[in-house]
């Protein structure tokens, strides 16, 4: 079989894996590195701690936002007469 190929490698040079989660894509990183054939195995981690301090940094900037706009709006209900609009003064 490996005669019929004349010396061809039907192979890609790279495959490329796709991974749902992160910590699957570091462990096979890992093991495949090790196999003598791989030259090395990338899984892209400063990409993936990149989109995590984004993710943090929107998470919390969403929390601040929350509690800033639930701040206004209690003050606003607390300084407003509800019989303002019906009886002015």
């Amino acid at each position: 079989m490996v005669d019929s190929l004349d010396g061809h490698n039907p192979l890609p040079t790279s495959l490329c894996v796709d991974f749902q989660y992160t910590r699957p894509s570091k462990i096979t990183a890992e093991i495949v590195s090790t196999y003598p054939e791989v030259e090395s195995a990338h899984y892209g981690q400063d990409v993936i701690e990149q989109i995590f301090e984004v993710t943090k940094i929107i998470r919390i900037g969403g929390i601040v936002l929350i509690a800033f706009l639930a701040g206004q709006r209690s003050l606003s209900l607390s300084n407003t007469d509800p019989f303002d609009s019906i009886c002015p003064s």
